[in-house]
């Protein structure tokens, strides 16, 4: 048996460990994960590569394809034990599986030989996917999880965005980049959203979709912005209502399929909305849009 080796990481200001093999070497060379690297230091939050085979008899509770559909992820609960398996669509074998047990704070993760055998581009493609969702796991207890967004940082705070895909979270983030001073990429794809004293807090995090924009920081939250496509620009202010029902459906959606990790995001909503302002921006894709919500967001006339 190969020994093995770890790496510590510090995701929304939590240091997890994460011990291999050769597969920590091809983490260290997936963009945006150096950037989150720490020194060795005791970490509760655990990943491990097994050589052992983690089981996949469960009952999906939630299925999505991945990589332009290359890839079938399911995630599921058989007793105590969550499981994760990911499955490639054109070889019809499983790459990828990890258990995790409800209240622990390890995750096991094991790479099929069917995987090993692909390219080393595909590995790290799986292993990347794998672990966003065995982080998300772990920091769900400790009230922090991925939030899908496009989001900026500006004098000191930061502007989540918000939409399904296609609807120009990122072509909006754009817009404040090329008109309004001072404004820079937090994360574009999936930041990690905290509570921290009853605060909500924003942090970058090793996932940014194809964006590589990767920053180890934490900023506090000035608002967040819900977009859709329209003729013209519009803001407006949620209320409470409609603000939970804006956020949630970007809230990771495996987990929201089961009943403990949906308390505890719903959980994390609610602290939200208590300090946040929350809007729905309908706009054209130009830069008065972005000077709009600045101005709503940060009360500039």
């Amino acid at each position: 048996m190969s020994v093995l080796n770890f790496q510590c990481y510090s995701i929304a200001g939590h240091p997890i460990a994460i011990s291999g093999g050769k597969e920590l070497e091809i983490i260290e060379n997936i963009p945006g994960f150096n950037v989150f690297a720490i020194a060795p230091t005791p970490c509760d939050l655990q990943i491990k590569f097994s050589e052992e085979v983690i089981p996949v008899d469960f009952t999906p509770f939630y299925t999505v394809d991945f990589g332009e559909g290359n890839y079938r992820c399911q995630l599921g609960k058989e007793g105590n034990d969550y499981r994760f398996s990911m499955v490639s669509t054109y070889q019809k074998q499983r790459y990828l599986s990890f258990s995790h047990s409800e209240g622990s704070t390890m995750v096991q993760l094991f790479l099929s030989e069917a995987l090993r055998q692909t390219t080393t581009q595909e590995i790290a493609d799986c292993i990347r996917f794998a672990l966003w969702t065995a982080v998300g796991m772990l920091l769900a207890p400790l009230q922090a999880m991925s939030i899908h967004s496009s989001t900026i940082a500006y004098k000191g705070k930061a502007v989540l965005f918000l939409g399904e895909s296609g609807t120009g979270k990122s072509t909006h983030t754009k817009l404040w980049l090329n008109n309004i001073e001072n404004t820079h990429l937090l994360n574009d794809d999936s930041p990690f959203l905290a509570i921290e004293n009853g605060t909500a807090m924003v942090y970058g995090s090793p996932w940014s979709g194809k964006t590589h924009c990767y920053h180890n920081v934490k900023l506090p939250i000035a608002g967040i912005v819900r977009l859709s496509q329209a003729p013209y620009n519009k803001i407006r202010r949620l209320s409470v209502l409609e603000a939970f029902g804006a956020l949630q459906p970007s809230c990771p959606p495996g987990l929201s399929h089961d009943t403990f990790f949906t308390d505890r995001i719903v959980e994390m909503i609610s602290t939200v909305l208590q300090s946040v302002p929350l809007y729905h921006l309908a706009c054209l894709p130009d830069a008065d849009a972005a000077k709009l919500s600045c101005e709503t967001i940060f009360h500039q006339s």
